[in-house]
């Protein structure tokens, strides 16, 4: 539909723009090609590794596939990458609890505890 026509235009307009990803993954999934909606998450943490709103779009869209242990790799590799993202830390631990790994999840509560509190 018209989203995904206007999505693909932004993308194609300013690809600088990582929102314009996000938008286009969500319009893929909205039609339920939640495979393409996959390639345009993929290929947009690859132009914007850090960009914390795409991986919180992409670890929803993970999770909401219920694919929770793709979700626990994308947040493993977006903390590797970004030590530095409370997000990142914070949905760490979360998936850790959630793949009952206390020891994972400990680890990176401490880590975003460590981030939320500042030097």
């Amino acid at each position: 539909g018209r989203a995904l026509a206007d999505a693909q235009a932004l993308v194609r307009d300013q690809p600088t723009m990582a929102a314009n990803h996000i938008l286009l993954a969500e319009a893929y999934r909205g039609k339920g090609e939640k495979r393409l909606a996959e390639l345009a998450f993929r290929a947009a943490r690859k132009d914007f590794p850090a960009h914390e709103p795409l991986f919180a779009a992409y670890l929803d869209f993970l999770r909401g596939e219920g694919r929770n242990a793709a979700a626990l790799t994308l947040a493993e590799d977006f903390t590797m990458a970004n030590a530095a993202s409370a997000a990142g830390w914070k949905a760490k631990a979360e998936l850790c609890a959630a793949a009952a790994d206390p020891q994972c999840a400990a680890a990176a509560a401490d880590t975003y505890q460590r981030l939320i509190a500042g030097p």
